[in-house]
């Protein structure tokens, strides 16, 4: 008897071209998965700085809201009452004499005059950030 023979040589030939055929695969499939989660963290990573300035945005329209309401607040009066309703008396005719008004309308509040309106702002920051994601997917897939 040999030291190996051929049916079993042939067993050890094929089951390590089995192994390496799995191996070349999964190296393989590994590398893809590798640059999928980095091109995916890339997007979270824009995202979120998309998420920031959009934040930021918020706080200033906050900020602006808040200090149009201050600036209302001051110019109205802190209690508004209602007089009480007058009932007539039919024994005493009371002249035809026009009563002062007890509420006044709370001044105008001039805004700043800006160059640009702040939505047209916003949109066009948007669409900036859409070009560039776009132009990012674009490399992307040209890269594969």
């Amino acid at each position: 008897m040999t030291l190996f023979d051929n049916k079993q040589v042939i067993h050890i030939a094929a089951e390590c071209a089995v192994l390496v055929v799995i191996t070349f695969y999964f190296s393989l499939k590994h590398r893809q998965l590798l640059a999928r989660v980095a091109a995916l963290s890339n997007r979270v990573k824009e995202q979120e700085m998309i998420l920031q300035k959009h934040e930021k945005i918020l706080k200033n329209h906050d900020n602006v809201f808040r200090n149009l309401l201050e600036q209302q607040a001051k110019h109205t009066t802190p209690t508004m009452t209602m007089p009480p309703p007058a009932t007539p008396t039919p024994a005493t005719p009371t002249p035809a004499t026009p009563t002062p008004a007890t509420h006044k309308s709370p001044e105008k509040i001039v805004l700043p005059v800006a160059e640009k309106p702040t939505i047209e702002i916003i949109e066009t920051e948007i669409e900036a950030e859409l070009n560039e994601l776009e132009a990012a997917s674009l490399k992307s897939k040209d890269k594969k």
